[in-house]
């Protein structure tokens, strides 16, 4: 006969155990364990989970980008299209290099026991991942174990999965409670750690984001896309609040880093013919302004969503 686990712990143990401080993607907004990211049909959801898997691996850690959507031409075409640097820290997988759950898991909790900082994996999309259910007649039952499945392997290894969900209708900036246009039941948002609405409309260059969290505060905030760079950021974007060079030090970055402090100098004075003083000094206003940022001797864009709320 199986012996049954049941170790409950005392308060004041509880209380006395150390734990590390929980590891964040992007500060205030994704922690680690699992988030729903939700939104719209074409609103920008890949292109921003593109942007935060790319930062990453630009500052050292790894990432699995599983993208069932989009071929391998596609994903190209896409990291062309946005500014940040290629890393081979960033790894993709397209449609039909992955078995679905529950097989997959064993391939994913293989690809991070293989990497050195494995920091994110990316779902585009949950569905597609997952397939679809048979034979379960508690539909709340089947979407609150699919976020097991991830959520086992998140708490584990003490990193994010990013998990790219479709709504049921169409979401307006209005609604009260846009968490229950999630498709699906209310399963999947209650195991879920992090829960996140991304609306825009298909036009409009600003949006707004939504989130609840066990991990984080609650957040509702305006954000903006740039249909040209397809980046997003909680801020206004940095040429409406930066002069005409340092906005030209955050572009060359941005399109060719991560590139050395000098050799940013010397293609910018060449390139501009603005003063060596001048172009310095604009290096420096822009690391200032958290713009771009220096890791291991070079330059890289800090992409405005992830530079957000930093602490």
């Amino acid at each position: 006969m199986a012996e049954h686990i049941f170790r409950p712990i005392d308060a004041l143990t509880l209380r006395a155990k150390k734990f590390p401080p929980p590891e964040w993607v992007i500060p205030n907004v994704v922690p680690e364990g699992t988030t729903l990211l939700v939104s719209n049909p074409k609103v920008g959801k890949s292109w921003w989970a593109l942007q935060i898997g790319r930062a990453l691996a630009a500052n050292g850690a790894n990432v699995l980008y599983i993208g069932l959507e989009d071929t391998q031409e596609t994903m190209q075409e896409r990291k062309h299209m946005q500014p940040g640097s290629w890393s081979s820290r960033f790894e993709y997988i397209a449609p039909g290099d992955i078995d679905q759950m529950p097989k997959a898991r064993q391939s994913i909790a293989r690809w991070i026991h293989e990497r050195p900082r494995p920091k994110l994996v990316i779902v585009d999309t949950l569905a597609m991942l997952c397939g679809a259910k048979h034979g379960d007649s508690d539909l709340y039952r089947s979407d609150y174990h699919t976020i097991s499945d991830f959520k086992t392997l998140a708490d584990k290894y003490k990193l994010s999965f990013l998990l790219l969900h479709h709504t049921n209708k169409t979401l307006l900036d209005e609604d009260d409670d846009p968490f229950h246009a999630i498709l699906g039941t209310q399963g999947l948002r209650g195991a879920v750690d992090t829960s996140i609405i991304l609306y825009r409309q298909l036009t409009a260059t600003v949006g707004r984001i939504r989130l609840e969290s066990r991990r984080a505060r609650a957040l509702d905030e305006e954000v903006s896309y740039d249909p040209q760079t397809h980046l997003w950021g909680l801020a206004p974007p940095v040429a409406a609040e930066s002069n005409p060079l340092e906005q030209a030090v955050v572009q060359l970055v941005a399109v060719r880093g991560p590139l050395p402090r000098a050799a940013v100098w010397r293609a910018l004075v060449q390139e501009t013919g603005a003063p060596d003083r001048e172009v310095l000094d604009a290096i420096t206003d822009a690391l200032e302004a958290g713009e771009i940022a220096e890791r291991d001797g070079c330059l890289i864009r800090v992409m405005p969503l992830l530079a957000s709320g930093s602490s």
